[in-house]
This record gives C-alpha cells, structure tokens and sequence, in this order.
C-alpha cells in the first residue's frame, strides 16, 4: 500500500477537484438526489505548510442501495480518489488495531457513586 501522504501529494489537484456525488435515485421517471443530514461521516485532512485540505466521507453517500433503488452515483463515487484514500485509511487503522500497536482510551467512563 502505498503511503497515503505519497498518494496526497502525487494525486493534490485531482482530490482537490474530486467530488463524492450525494446518492441519485430514479422514481417512475424522474432522477432525484436524495441528501440525509446527521449520517456517519468521516473528516480527512492534509495540513501542508500553513495550507489545509479536508474533505468529509459520508457513508449514506457510499451507499449501494437507497430508498430500495440502486444509487446511480454508487460506482463514480466508490471510484474517485478521495475515496480510495478513505479505504487506505481504514485498512491502515485496522491493521494497526489488529496489531494492538495503539489502545484506545474511553474518556467517557461513567463514574460510579460510592457511598459513605
């Protein structure tokens, strides 16, 4: 795999103009874009010098079906290169958790009332 840094700078101006496409559904006739606010998202950011580049992976817009209708921008948007880093990053995290190199800290523990 290669590194995603690498990949950021080899591919900047084609990720910059990249575009992951909101679902597209066909009903009776028509073509409808169908949006879904507060869904599961992702941020990635590259910060270069005193520039910084971050886009959002939403998983609605990587969905194969929707609304029980093929997404028509599905294979575009599996496609694009914003997406193939977001795999690489996830493929990166997992590898790392499966190596148990890093362990994550719950901040939010409860805490348990003790009495006196």
């Amino acid at each position: 795999m290669e590194f995603i840094w690498n990949k950021f700078i080899k591919n900047e101006r084609e990720i910059k103009k990249d575009e992951i496409k909101m679902p597209a559904i066909i009903i009776k006739k028509d073509t409808l874009t169908v949006g879904l606010d507060h869904y599961s998202y992702k941020e990635i950011s590259f910060i270069i010098q005193n520039k910084n580049f971050d886009f959002e992976i939403s998983d609605f817009n990587l969905s194969k079906i929707v609304n029980n209708s093929p997404n028509l921008n599905y294979k575009h948007n599996l496609e694009t290169i914003r997406n193939k880093i977001h795999i690489d990053i996830e493929k990166l995290i997992n590898d790392i958790e499966e190596k148990n190199l890093i362990k994550k800290i719950n901040l939010y523990k409860t805490i348990e009332k003790v009495s006196i």
